[in-house]
């Protein structure tokens, strides 16, 4: 399961896919992550549209889309997505775990 960074048209790729792991663990980090950046609530969903927004955020960004069709889960106990709209769903005393796998953010350069 992985997500695709559209770039803009000067978007350095290995500069953008740097900045995106970056931001996502600053995201998910349990003491100065979550929605309003004062630590990440136990069990409190990660909802797919918070990280699809926070990296199309981006300076070289454009937009950000499922790879495949497929969900990008960067939580380590790899739960699976529900609801509507779609997220990871976490246990009450739980808090999410930013694994990035290699492979799982792809980046594609922009057009002029």
């Amino acid at each position: 399961m992985s997500l695709t960074i559209h770039g803009r048209s000067d978007a350095i790729e290995e500069r953008l896919l740097a900045q995106a792991e970056t931001e996502l663990r600053k995201f998910l980090d349990a003491h100065a992550g979550g929605p309003d950046r004062q630590g990440w609530p136990f069990g409190r969903f990660v909802y797919l549209s918070e990280i699809y927004d926070l990296l199309a955020r981006l300076p070289e960004a454009d937009y950000v889309t499922a790879t495949a069709g497929e969900p990008f889960l960067p939580v380590g106990s790899r739960r699976r997505v529900a609801g509507d709209p779609p997220a990871i769903e976490l246990e009450p005393d739980e808090l999410p775990e930013a694994e990035i796998p290699a492979g799982e953010i792809k980046v594609t350069p922009g057009t002029a």
